[in-house]
């Protein structure tokens, strides 16, 4: 008995002059998820040393200390979220905020722009910018005749395309997006060069290629579902044997025949009436035995319905956008009366057949990725991933586990970075976001964020609202681009420019001196034909903003009106070295004159 009681009062000595663990930061007593089983383990501490999890035990005072303390009393911890289809453009002083505030930790950006990109990436690594990891493509690697005819590495031939994925590789892209109308000879080719230089590619699927071929062509993630209902379609097979010269018993019905001769298979997807479902298990088989993964990007399905729902009202979401972003999602009065029932009727066709097609795909162990497209339609940066979980749990019938794995884990695992972050786990980025509630009891918890926590920074939630804050109150102030309008009709160009000094330099806190003010006022005296006023006003932006690409675009734009194409093309030429989306097209024509 006493050599029990000595055993028990040393361990007491020991444990007592054991010393805390020293930690940068604490989050005590919190619930934390394991995002691969969704099992919850209860009043667990969190201690994080610099940007990484460095201890997960049970809650015991005094076994942690560190410089900042957290209670995460009946709060759950999960990994950060990933939006993995999005276009954060140029404008991140706007959509940067609107992600941290909704917990995203990173994205993939699915059409780069490196100059910037660069710049911004190193800025967030400094510390002089707070911003969400960034995976990025290059140009969009379209075909001959481009449906994006300006922002596109254009790829006529294999030997284009192929060229295209080493310099993209070069210029730093971490994957390779091919887009809708690449020939299939040109599609082949590029993800040749892609799996020979060890470069994912991942984009929409081509019209002329087969859902089989790009599985086997290692298409490794495909963009919005694309060649999905093509697939299902009841003529596919003879569809596929017609696109590829095989001999066919079959006759395709009219107008299926001529759409498939003319675009290729793809066209197949908007014969939404003639699906065969019975092939249903064949898709779920075909795609979870590939490589391939699928972002469904449902929000901006949804968003194309939301154009021409007049009970719909994005008003406080809308708050935090800049303009020139928000004008573009409404249908114009002159679409709603020519288009409204022929685009209205097949896409609410086509988004109910997609939200039944999903919980087959879940539950079929088809890999899926959330992602939002934004800002397409009425999606928006950070707030429309948690959308996106919303439509595959409470539409399609997907568990909020799965939905959640979809922009945690899944998005690692796809980025091969699966051991450094995305759960919850010693060792791993503390890349994580503290919720008020459960988000496997309802997926909707996944918006009652507490704090982020960004490599191993914590943001509190008054901090991130806090910058949401600023965008409305910077959206709310005078347009500076309006106030220049005004004084050129006025009183001229130069009285105008003296005055965007004076009010930069004594009230810049009362105006929106947004990076695209100058650029949409230097379009809009382009569009009036005032074309001396507008090259001034971009060569004003140049001098505020000398890295930003569309000023050089609009100032090329200026001169080619000049007809002084030396210098459009000069203008044009930087504007594409600094990544510009529109220059492409424009210096083809110019140098074909």
């Amino acid at each position: 008995m006493k050599r029990i009681f000595n055993l028990i009062l040393i361990s007491i000595l020991i444990v007592a002059c054991e010393k805390p663990i020293e930690g940068d930061l604490l989050i005590e007593n919190v619930n934390v998820i394991d995002i691969r089983t969704g099992n919850v383990r209860t009043n667990f501490d969190v201690l994080i040393i610099k940007d990484s999890i460095a201890k997960i035990q049970e809650h015991k005072k005094g076994t942690f200390n560190a410089i900042k303390k957290i209670d995460g009393t009946e709060k759950y911890l999960i990994p950060g979220l990933w939006n993995m289809h999005s276009h954060w453009i140029d404008t991140y002083e706007y959509f940067f905020p609107m992600m941290l505030a909704n917990g995203v930790v990173g994205i993939r950006d699915m059409w780069g722009n490196f100059p910037v990109l660069s710049e911004v990436r190193h800025e967030i690594t400094d510390g002089e910018l707070i911003g969400p990891d960034i995976f990025s493509a290059g140009f969009l690697v379209a075909g001959a005749n481009p449906i994006q005819a300006g922002a596109s590495d254009i790829a006529a031939t294999p030997e284009e395309g192929r060229a295209i994925v080493r310099r993209q590789k070069s210029d730093g892209a971490d994957f390779i997006k091919v887009y809708s109308e690449l020939e299939r000879e040109v599609y082949l080719a590029i993800a040749d060069e892609c799996q020979r230089l060890g470069i994912p590619m991942v984009g929409h699927l081509p019209s002329k290629v087969s859902l089989e071929d790009a599985i086997t062509a290692n298409h490794l993630s495909i963009e919005h579902t694309y060649g999905i209902n093509a697939f299902l379609h009841k003529q596919y097979i003879e569809a596929k044997k017609q696109m590829n010269n095989q001999p066919n018993t079959l006759e395709l019905d009219e107008p299926v025949k001529s759409y498939v001769a003319t675009y290729g298979i793809g066209a197949l997807d908007y014969d939404i009436d003639n699906l065969d479902t019975t092939r249903i298990p064949e898709l779920i088989e075909l795609l979870s035995k590939s490589n391939t993964w699928i972002t469904p990007t449902m929000v901006v399905e949804k968003g194309t319905l939301r154009r021409y729902d007049p009970n719909y009202d994005p008003s406080v979401l809308n708050s935090y956008m800049p303009d020139f972003v928000v004008n573009g999602y409404y249908v114009k009065d002159t679409l709603k009366t020519s288009r409204d029932s022929l685009n209205y009727n097949w896409n609410r066709k086509n988004y109910e057949f997609l939200i039944k097609l999903l919980k087959p795909m879940f539950d079929g162990g088809v890999k899926i990725l959330a992602g939002t497209d934004h800002v397409v339609r009425f999606s928006y940066p950070g707030f429309s991933l948690h959308d996106e979980l919303q439509i595959f749990v409470e539409e399609a019938g997907a568990t909020p586990l799965q939905a959640l794995q979809t922009a945690t884990i899944n998005p690692t695992i796809f980025l091969g970075i699966e051991k450094n972050i995305g759960t919850v786990e010693e060792g791993k980025r503390a890349s994580l976001i503290l919720l008020n509630s459960n988000p496997l009891k309802d997926i909707k918890n996944t918006k009652n964020i507490d704090g982020l926590i960004l490599r191993g920074i914590y943001y509190p939630k008054e901090e991130l609202n806090n910058k949401l804050n600023n965008l409305i109150e910077n959206n709310r102030k005078p347009q500076i681009r309006i106030v220049l309008d005004s004084l050129i009709t006025k009183s001229g160009i130069d009285v105008a420019i003296d005055e965007y000094h004076k009010l930069k330099k004594e009230k810049a806190d009362k105006y929106n001196f947004g990076q695209r003010q100058l650029i949409t006022l230097g379009n809009s005296l382009l569009d009036k034909d005032e074309i001396t006023d507008a090259l001034k006003i971009f060569e004003l932006n140049i001098q505020i903003y000398p890295k930003l690409s569309h000023s050089f675009v609009g100032l090329g734009d200026a001169y080619f009106k000049l007809e002084k194409y030396e210098l459009a093309l000069d203008a044009w030429q930087k504007a594409n070295e600094l990544g510009g989306y529109t220059t492409h097209t424009r210096i083809a024509k110019l140098k074909s004159k």
